[in-house]
Protein backbone atom coordinates (compact mmCIF):
# COMPACT_ATOMS: atom_id res chain seq x y z
CA UNK A 1 0.00 0.00 0.00
CA UNK A 2 2.86 2.68 0.19
CA UNK A 3 4.07 2.48 -3.13
CA UNK A 4 0.35 3.82 -4.37
CA UNK A 5 2.07 6.73 -4.01
CA UNK A 6 4.34 5.81 -7.49
CA UNK A 7 2.56 7.11 -10.41
CA UNK A 8 1.76 4.20 -12.65
CA UNK A 9 1.03 5.84 -16.34
CA UNK A 10 0.55 2.35 -18.06
CA UNK A 11 -2.51 1.61 -16.16
CA UNK A 12 -4.53 4.66 -17.68
CA UNK A 13 -3.51 3.48 -21.13
CA UNK A 14 -4.79 -0.05 -19.74
CA UNK A 15 -8.18 1.06 -18.32
CA UNK A 16 -9.05 2.48 -21.58
CA UNK A 17 -8.48 -0.18 -23.65
CA UNK A 18 -10.39 -2.56 -21.18
CA UNK A 19 -13.05 -0.19 -21.86
CA UNK A 20 -12.94 -0.24 -25.70
CA UNK A 21 -12.79 -3.61 -25.69
CA UNK A 22 -15.48 -4.37 -23.99
CA UNK A 23 -17.55 -1.91 -26.38
CA UNK A 24 -16.41 -3.83 -29.11
CA UNK A 25 -17.42 -7.56 -27.74
CA UNK A 26 -20.97 -5.94 -27.30
CA UNK A 27 -21.60 -2.96 -29.51
CA UNK A 28 -22.88 -4.96 -32.96
CA UNK A 29 -23.28 -3.03 -36.20
CA UNK A 30 -26.35 -2.69 -37.39
CA UNK A 31 -27.78 -3.14 -34.16
CA UNK A 32 -29.96 -0.60 -32.07
CA UNK A 33 -29.91 -0.08 -28.66
CA UNK A 34 -32.85 1.18 -26.06
CA UNK A 35 -32.06 3.72 -23.34
CA UNK A 36 -31.80 0.73 -20.82
CA UNK A 37 -29.25 -1.52 -22.94
CA UNK A 38 -27.04 2.45 -23.19
CA UNK A 39 -26.88 2.62 -20.05
CA UNK A 40 -25.66 -1.54 -19.03
CA UNK A 41 -23.38 -0.93 -22.20
CA UNK A 42 -21.91 2.30 -20.42
CA UNK A 43 -21.53 0.73 -16.88
CA UNK A 44 -20.10 -2.27 -18.36
CA UNK A 45 -17.16 -0.28 -20.09
CA UNK A 46 -16.80 1.72 -16.87
CA UNK A 47 -15.90 -1.72 -14.59
CA UNK A 48 -14.30 -3.43 -17.34
CA UNK A 49 -10.94 -2.69 -16.13
CA UNK A 50 -12.16 -3.92 -12.46
CA UNK A 51 -13.40 -7.34 -13.76
CA UNK A 52 -10.38 -8.20 -15.29
CA UNK A 53 -8.51 -7.25 -12.52
CA UNK A 54 -10.28 -9.30 -10.55
CA UNK A 55 -10.03 -12.02 -12.70
CA UNK A 56 -6.27 -11.70 -12.97
CA UNK A 57 -6.00 -11.58 -8.75
CA UNK A 58 -7.85 -14.47 -8.55
CA UNK A 59 -5.56 -16.69 -11.07
CA UNK A 60 -2.71 -14.81 -9.72
CA UNK A 61 -3.65 -15.80 -6.31
CA UNK A 62 -3.14 -19.55 -6.89
CA UNK A 63 -0.63 -19.08 -9.30
CA UNK A 64 1.28 -17.94 -5.97
CA UNK A 65 0.01 -21.42 -4.14
CA UNK A 66 1.70 -23.42 -7.13
CA UNK A 67 5.04 -21.90 -6.72
CA UNK A 68 4.87 -21.73 -2.93
CA UNK A 69 3.77 -25.73 -3.01
CA UNK A 70 6.76 -26.33 -5.84
CA UNK A 71 9.33 -24.57 -3.85
CA UNK A 72 8.17 -26.66 -0.61
CA UNK A 73 8.83 -29.86 -2.46
CA UNK A 74 5.06 -30.97 -1.85
CA UNK A 75 4.69 -31.59 -5.90
CA UNK A 76 1.34 -29.74 -6.83
CA UNK A 77 -0.05 -30.93 -9.38
CA UNK A 78 -0.54 -29.16 -12.38
CA UNK A 79 -3.83 -27.11 -12.62
CA UNK A 80 -6.45 -28.03 -15.23
CA UNK A 81 -7.08 -24.14 -15.27
CA UNK A 82 -5.70 -23.36 -19.18
CA UNK A 83 -4.28 -19.57 -18.31
CA UNK A 84 -3.03 -20.63 -14.89
CA UNK A 85 -1.19 -23.60 -16.60
CA UNK A 86 -0.04 -21.06 -19.27
CA UNK A 87 1.03 -19.32 -15.99
CA UNK A 88 2.97 -22.30 -14.97
CA UNK A 89 4.32 -22.97 -18.02
CA UNK A 90 6.06 -19.88 -18.63
CA UNK A 91 7.26 -19.96 -15.16
CA UNK A 92 8.86 -23.44 -15.32
CA UNK A 93 10.59 -22.60 -18.41
CA UNK A 94 12.58 -20.02 -16.39
CA UNK A 95 13.78 -22.32 -13.30
CA UNK A 96 14.55 -25.83 -15.31
CA UNK A 97 17.32 -23.46 -17.26
CA UNK A 98 18.55 -21.58 -14.02
CA UNK A 99 19.67 -23.02 -10.43
CA UNK A 100 16.72 -22.02 -7.94
CA UNK A 101 17.40 -22.87 -4.43
CA UNK A 102 14.71 -21.88 -2.36
CA UNK A 103 15.48 -20.64 1.16
CA UNK A 104 12.33 -19.39 2.27
CA UNK A 105 8.71 -18.74 0.67
CA UNK A 106 5.80 -16.22 2.01
CA UNK A 107 7.96 -15.21 4.34
CA UNK A 108 6.27 -12.18 6.92
CA UNK A 109 8.65 -9.25 7.05
CA UNK A 110 8.67 -6.36 9.56
CA UNK A 111 10.82 -3.26 10.14
CA UNK A 112 11.29 -2.08 13.30
CA UNK A 113 13.74 0.88 12.36
CA UNK A 114 10.72 1.78 9.29
CA UNK A 115 7.81 0.26 11.00
CA UNK A 116 6.13 -1.61 7.98
CA UNK A 117 5.44 -4.73 7.37
CA UNK A 118 4.48 -7.06 3.93
CA UNK A 119 5.07 -10.63 3.05
CA UNK A 120 7.93 -11.65 0.72
CA UNK A 121 7.47 -14.10 -2.63
CA UNK A 122 10.89 -15.79 -2.38
CA UNK A 123 14.31 -15.46 -0.74
CA UNK A 124 16.42 -17.41 -2.77
CA UNK A 125 20.17 -18.76 -4.11
CA UNK A 126 19.39 -17.68 -7.82
CA UNK A 127 22.70 -19.05 -9.34
CA UNK A 128 24.51 -19.13 -6.15
CA UNK A 129 23.94 -15.44 -5.19
CA UNK A 130 21.55 -14.74 -2.22
CA UNK A 131 18.33 -12.94 -3.61
CA UNK A 132 15.34 -11.44 -3.06
CA UNK A 133 12.25 -12.61 -6.01
CA UNK A 134 8.91 -11.32 -7.12
CA UNK A 135 6.30 -13.38 -8.94
CA UNK A 136 3.63 -11.03 -11.15
CA UNK A 137 1.16 -13.05 -13.06
CA UNK A 138 -0.72 -9.93 -14.76
CA UNK A 139 0.45 -7.38 -17.40
CA UNK A 140 2.42 -7.67 -19.97
CA UNK A 141 6.21 -6.63 -18.81
CA UNK A 142 8.19 -5.51 -16.06
CA UNK A 143 8.68 -1.81 -14.65
CA UNK A 144 11.15 0.15 -12.15
CA UNK A 145 8.83 0.52 -9.67
CA UNK A 146 8.53 -3.33 -8.64
CA UNK A 147 12.60 -3.50 -7.83
CA UNK A 148 11.36 -0.91 -4.86
CA UNK A 149 8.96 -3.59 -3.18
CA UNK A 150 12.24 -5.85 -3.59
CA UNK A 151 14.21 -2.62 -1.93
CA UNK A 152 11.85 -2.68 1.13
CA UNK A 153 11.82 -6.63 1.64
CA UNK A 154 15.54 -6.22 1.56
CA UNK A 155 15.85 -3.79 4.59
CA UNK A 156 13.29 -5.67 6.51
CA UNK A 157 14.95 -8.91 5.96
CA UNK A 158 18.55 -7.30 6.86
CA UNK A 159 17.32 -5.96 10.03
CA UNK A 160 16.18 -9.35 11.04
CA UNK A 161 18.87 -11.57 9.54
CA UNK A 162 21.57 -9.19 9.45
CA UNK A 163 22.22 -10.37 5.59
CA UNK A 164 21.83 -8.79 2.49
CA UNK A 165 20.48 -9.68 -0.84
CA UNK A 166 23.33 -9.26 -3.18
CA UNK A 167 20.48 -9.28 -6.25
CA UNK A 168 16.68 -8.18 -6.87
CA UNK A 169 14.74 -10.57 -9.40
CA UNK A 170 11.40 -9.88 -10.71
CA UNK A 171 9.63 -13.59 -12.91
CA UNK A 172 6.40 -12.36 -14.57
CA UNK A 173 4.10 -14.89 -16.38
CA UNK A 174 1.10 -14.10 -18.12
CA UNK A 175 -2.06 -16.04 -19.04
CA UNK A 176 -0.94 -16.49 -22.74
CA UNK A 177 2.33 -18.42 -21.36
CA UNK A 178 4.70 -15.20 -22.10
CA UNK A 179 7.82 -14.91 -19.62
CA UNK A 180 9.61 -11.34 -18.78
CA UNK A 181 12.51 -11.64 -16.17
CA UNK A 182 15.26 -9.16 -15.09
CA UNK A 183 17.74 -8.95 -12.41
CA UNK A 184 18.61 -5.59 -10.51
CA UNK A 185 22.28 -5.76 -8.87
CA UNK A 186 21.35 -1.93 -7.27
CA UNK A 187 20.22 -3.16 -4.43
CA UNK A 188 20.85 0.04 -2.48
CA UNK A 189 18.76 2.48 -5.12
CA UNK A 190 16.24 -0.03 -4.57
CA UNK A 191 16.09 0.18 -1.23
CA UNK A 192 16.75 4.12 -1.24
CA UNK A 193 13.72 4.41 -3.42
CA UNK A 194 11.43 2.87 -1.14
CA UNK A 195 12.71 4.62 1.83
CA UNK A 196 11.46 7.96 -0.17
CA UNK A 197 8.44 6.44 -1.28
CA UNK A 198 7.63 5.69 2.16
CA UNK A 199 8.23 9.17 3.44
CA UNK A 200 5.56 10.65 0.71
CA UNK A 201 3.11 8.27 2.03
CA UNK A 202 3.27 9.51 5.21
CA UNK A 203 3.52 13.24 4.28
Amino acid sequence: SILKVINKPALMPWAANMAAAYVGQNLKAGVALDEVEIINLCDGAKKAHRVKADNSASIGHLAHAWFEDYFSKRNPPMPVNKDLRNIIGAFMQFVETHHVKPLETERRLFSKTFNFAGTEDLVCELDGKLTHADYKTSGSGIYPEHFIQLGAYDIAYTEETNQSAEQHFIINTNAKGELWVALSIETRRNKEAFLAALTLSRK
